[in-house]
């Protein structure tokens, strides 16, 4: 229940920081980067400034496709304050907003705490679909949908895929079912301090995996389908 509170917490924040951005339509084109299911291939690194109102860090919208011969998603999350932690509360937040690109179907996301002393604390992964509220609960939430009003476009269903599996450094969502591409994620973590009274200093870094759907299934369902289509031509043909 507290976990729930939490959560709900987080969200709350999320879409008072959603009316604070400046509009960015859905439909426009969203950075876009290809991320792989290990630490072999070229990663990609991105730098993220810290958003008081929030309590941490925000990013995205971005497109990420799984590829299986690129590397991880490295990002650099600032110091709060000009690089001054606060010296009692040492929790954050971390949300990203992220559609699934182009390719192979996703069957999990995977989050890596590189910066010794810091660990995750919880979280979750929701889909949901851009488009006007509905006004009603989606499944596996607790709580009506709300309007971000910009930034993030309006939520017309939230539904929780996964609740995270933590292991100190590392969160791993799994999927029920495979996600496919176009579709939105909303990612939602806290991760807090546990490297003693000395306190944090510069920056985390958090490096980020996707699995997927192996592409040799996917490519022989793709032969499944180009022969049933040659198989109906035929009898058609016969005919």
């Amino acid at each position: 229940m507290n976990r729930w509170r939490g959560i709900k917490k987080i969200v709350f924040a999320a879409a008072a920081l959603c009316f604070t951005l400046t509009p960015l339509a859905h439909a426009a084109l969203v950075p876009s980067i290809a991320v792989g299911d290990g630490p072999d291939g070229i990663s990609v690194s991105t730098s993220h400034q810290f958003r008081p109102v929030f309590g941490g860090w925000v990013i995205g919208p971005v497109t990420v496709s799984a590829d299986p011969e690129a590397g991880p998603w490295v990002k650099e999350l600032y110091a709060p304050f000009g690089g001054r932690w606060p010296r009692t509360d040492n929790t954050f937040s971390l949300l990203e907003v992220i559609k699934v690109g182009e390719g192979p179907a996703w069957t999990g996301w995977h989050e890596t705490i590189l910066t010794d002393g810091w660990s995750w604390r919880n979280g979750s992964i929701f889909a949901y679909t851009p488009g006007e509220l509905t006004g009603a609960p989606s499944p596996g939430m607790p709580f009506t949908p709300f309007l971000s009003g910009n930034g993030f476009g309006q939520f017309s269903s939230l539904s929780l895929l996964d609740g995270g599996s933590v292991n100190g450094r590392t969160i791993d969502f799994d999927f029920p079912e495979p996600v496919e591409a176009g579709t939105w994620l909303f990612v939602l973590k806290r991760l807090g301090w546990d490297g003693g009274d000395g306190g944090p200093r510069g920056p985390i870094h958090v490096s980020e995996r996707v699995s997927a759907v192996p592409l040799p299934a996917a490519a022989w369902m793709l032969g499944a389908g180009l022969v049933g289509l040659v198989l109906i031509r035929r009898r058609r043909w016969e005919r």
